[in-house]
């Protein structure tokens, strides 16, 4: 190897250290922002679970925030839930990953209510994002809160022409870790965000190419974060 190549490479070593711990301050940051009040392995309030047939409640990571209580989960395909290590679930290689989300918006009003989830494989790249509460075959409680349960494997999330959602590379078989955010706000509350992370077997460290992609998509959170909270500040 050449004088001039190796000066390369080491630049390129030296850059990237600052860049992964700028991605991860960054990240650090805004999870702190949005994630204020976010407990994990907590039971949904009432009327807890309600959704499909025997799911308990528990071991969700939970955010409340203006009355409005959001809960995400990860746990094996068709079997109980699972505690987590902080935000951290993990499911064993060859397990379809379920995604439990729970929406109780208590007597909140709900005019101008926003929602967006957004699933990122951090280890291959690929992100889909969608509105949970506008999948038809939710469970309901009331006249306003809302349950379910998605399969990482389900084709919509997964590149499906028919949705056009995006493409999380899902795969059973390889070590992965994906980002779940769900993003809620209404005209009267500042937008909050529920967090999880899952493991699939050992997890995965992202490809450079990934933390570049997550440093745009922090940036992009943040103006939506910024830009609601202008929006329900000029509305009260």
């Amino acid at each position: 190897m050449n004088l001039r190549m190796t000066k390369r490479l080491f630049k390129m070593k030296n850059y990237r250290i600052p860049l992964l711990a700028a991605t991860i301050s960054v990240a650090a940051l805004l999870a702190g922002a949005a994630q204020a009040t976010e407990l994990f392995n907590q039971d949904l309030a009432s009327p807890g679970v309600y959704f499909g047939t025997g799911n308990g409640n528990g071991d969700f990571a939970v955010n409340t925030v203006d009355g409005i209580e959001l809960g995400l989960r990860a746990r094996p395909y068709l079997l109980g839930p699972v505690a987590s290590v902080g935000d951290i679930y993990t499911i064993a290689l060859g397990t379809d990953v379920s995604l439990d989300f729970s929406f109780n918006p208590g007597t909140t009003s709900l005019t101008g209510l926003t929602s967006l989830m957004t699933i990122t494989n951090l280890t291959r790249g690929g992100t889909a994002s969608f509105d949970p509460l506008a999948i038809p075959d939710n469970n309901l409680s009331g006249t306003a809160g809302e349950q379910n349960s998605e399969r990482l494997a389900f084709g919509f999330l997964n590149g499906s022409s028919s949705f056009n959602v995006g493409d999380i590379n899902y795969d059973t078989t390889l070590d992965s870790t994906y980002v779940v955010d769900w993003t809620v706000g209404t005209t009267g509350a500042d937008s909050f965000t529920d967090h999880i992370v899952i493991n699939q077997g050992a997890g995965g460290v992202p490809e450079p190419a990934t933390w570049a992609l997550m440093l745009v998509g922090f940036g992009g959170l943040g103006a939506v974060m910024r830009s609601r909270r202008k929006f329900a500040t000029a509305t009260a």
